[in-house]
């Protein structure tokens, strides 16, 4: 289960909500968080430690997802250089993509290939 937060200090009393209302559910083991429009990470590495909760992922704040949000478009589809910020967080949820060696990055580009074709293809419909 993954928790998406802002690294920002109006943000950071989510974490504690969200860490403890999964804990209350009894699945607190299976949390992790992301960290969403990082340009700067803060105190939520130290906030996630201290709960003892992993920080999985760190999605750099990108001009390119605000460009392609108001396309209405993934951002990835605009901007193949969002996938270097995008892998991170597919290893994470995608144990396929675990252990890839770096000199195998085309598996990763080729799954996200496969899906802007099947994207693409349903836009011409």
């Amino acid at each position: 289960m993954l928790g998406v937060v802002t690294p920002r200090v109006e943000a950071l009393p989510d974490v504690i909500r969200i860490t403890s209302y999964v804990r209350a559910m009894g699945a607190g083991r299976k949390l992790a968080f992301v960290a969403n429009r990082s340009a700067d990470l803060g105190s939520l590495p130290a906030l996630v430690d201290g709960e003892q909760v992993p920080l999985v992922a760190t999605i750099d704040d990108l001009g390119a997802f605000d460009i392609a949000g108001d396309r209405g478009v993934p951002a990835w589809t605009d901007d193949p250089g969002v996938e270097v910020s995008l892998q991170p967080l597919a290893t994470a949820v995608w144990p396929l993509f675990s252990g890839v060696p770096a000199s195998s990055e085309h598996r990763f580009r080729s799954v996200l290939a496969g899906v802007r074709r099947l994207l693409h293809a349903e836009e011409r419909r």
